[in-house]
């Protein structure tokens, strides 16, 4: 519907499920022995290892943009590149007047064709 390609990160569920789950995979994490420096929760810069063991339950390291959840880590920035491609899909059917149409093609998973706004003369 928004030309978001199957490569694209906003395809990839693995940090929504992370953050949505967080209670049930919290569980998972600390059901194994955990030794070292627990970190709850951390925004700001990525700690220098000082060769003791750190769990960190939800951080967001903000020098290099990287979000971390249980010990996964992903990179912010191509998730705000494909978040902005997407919204300014939207202002450029918003700024020529079209709506997408919500009829056919969804039904038959066709890609949708802007149409003009009622009023508006169709060619």
């Amino acid at each position: 519907m928004f030309d978001v390609k199957e490569s694209s990160v906003l395809k990839d569920r693995s940090l929504r499920n992370l953050i949505e789950y967080f209670d049930e995979n919290l569980d998972t994490f600390l059901a194994r022995p955990v030794v070292g420096t627990v970190v709850p929760n951390l925004v700001g810069v990525d700690p220098e290892n000082d060769g003791v063991p750190r769990h960190v339950f939800r951080a967001f390291y903000n020098r290099i943009g990287v979000f971390e959840v249980l010990g996964h880590r992903y990179e912010v920035q191509p998730i705000v590149d494909e978040i902005y491609e997407v919204h300014r899909r939207l202002l450029s059917f918003a700024e020529r007047g079209y709506v997408m149409r919500m009829s056919e093609e969804i039904a038959h998973n066709k890609p949708l064709e802007p149409t003009l706004q009622s009023g508006a003369a169709q060619r």
